[in-house]
């Protein structure tokens, strides 16, 4: 038996009670006291969790991040370290004066992640503190914002494809901050369930389950990096660098399909629906086969080099996504599987 673990006997009352005691060990430490109330809670696995009632508030440990001056590499690592901990107030200091530069950058790293906000400011320390709270925003919901924005700049895109739109290819791209920061949140929830059990009531998610919204969150985030660089390389097709119409139809079709396949995978895995899902997979199989051809069509055009270029990029990143809606797929059969 683990060193860690006491084995207790269970005695029933005369009345039918089912009692055990407490180790003396474990109830100096928590400070339980003489007719206080503790708080069981049944885990899904079958185990039962006690917890003090004086340690149900608690609160959100402190976290400071110290940076070298004008240290962004560093700064991006340990702050976003921080955030997934779970941490309330980070505390970011630099052995000199933090310039203006630094400022705005730092600004500009706490406006991707949800709810936090800079609470003071010296010459030398920057003080940032997260308002929000974790459980106002469940896992499941999330991912359900970060499909529909994923959906509204995928369609974007082959519409700003179409009409050679650069204004709206760039839209599409700011866009992908919203995913990022969502996708942040959902990796501190998690962290945060795996170090609370009952922060799963909170957000209704089971540490399982909290896993595999993880999973699903870190591959929407990678789609929406990949049609984030589809409009962006649609941004060098315009008067300047023309194309051939029916190529840029082939590939606007082409990307419809692969839209409607991530939306059949993350629809099969929100409705746990293991069949969707293995013909979400099926489909997103047929779809590939296309790809070659539409290369091959590229190759064959009479365009600048750069046109080449960055249309062979749109369909690798159409291909990716393609790729990740298959391994959503797959996500939701093991899902039901291990149910």
């Amino acid at each position: 038996m683990n060193a860690n673990i006491e084995a207790r006997k269970v005695q029933v009352s005369g009345t039918g009670t089912y009692m055990i005691s407490l180790p003396k060990s474990w109830v100096e430490r928590v400070g339980i006291k003489n007719g206080e109330a503790i708080l069981l809670q049944a885990q899904p696995d079958g185990t039962l969790l006690v917890k003090p009632s004086s340690k149900e508030t608690e609160t959100t440990p402190k976290k400071e991040c110290s940076i070298e001056f004008d240290d962004q590499d560093k700064l991006t690592r340990e702050f976003i370290a921080a955030y997934l901990g779970g941490y309330s107030t980070i505390k970011i200091k630099s052995k000199e004066n933090i310039s203006l530069k630094m400022k705005r950058f730092i600004r500009q790293i706490s406006h991707n992640m949800i709810g936090i906000e800079i609470m003071d400011e010296t010459p030398t320390t920057i003080i940032l503190q997260d308002f929000l709270n974790p459980s106002d925003l469940s896992p499941k919901k999330g991912i359900r914002r970060m499909h529909l924005i994923c959906r509204s700049m995928f369609q974007d895109a082959i519409k700003s494809l179409r009409e050679r739109d650069v204004e709206l290819s760039e839209e599409v791209v700011s866009r992908d901050d919203d995913i990022d920061r969502l996708y942040w949140l959902i990796a501190k929830q998690y962290n945060i369930l795996l170090k609370n059990p009952t922060y799963s009531q909170k957000i209704g998610v089971t540490p399982e389950n909290g896993l595999y919204q993880l999973l699903i969150g870190r591959i929407i985030e990678r789609v929406g990096d990949h049609t984030a660089n589809f409009a962006r390389y649609g941004e060098v097709l315009s008067k300047e660098n023309p194309v051939d119409e029916s190529i840029v139809a082939q590939i606007a079709s082409f990307a419809k399909d692969v839209s409607d396949i991530f939306d059949r995978a993350i629809n099969a895995f929100q409705g746990n629906e293991p069949d969707k899902a293995n013909d979400a997979i099926l489909k997103a199989n047929q779809i590939l086969e296309r790809k070659d051809k539409i290369i091959k069509n590229i190759l064959n055009l009479k365009a600048k080099a750069i046109v080449t270029v960055s249309l062979a990029y749109v369909i690798e990143s159409l291909d990716r996504i393609c790729s990740y809606a298959t391994d959503i797929g797959e996500i939701t059969i093991d899902r039901k599987m291990m149910a």
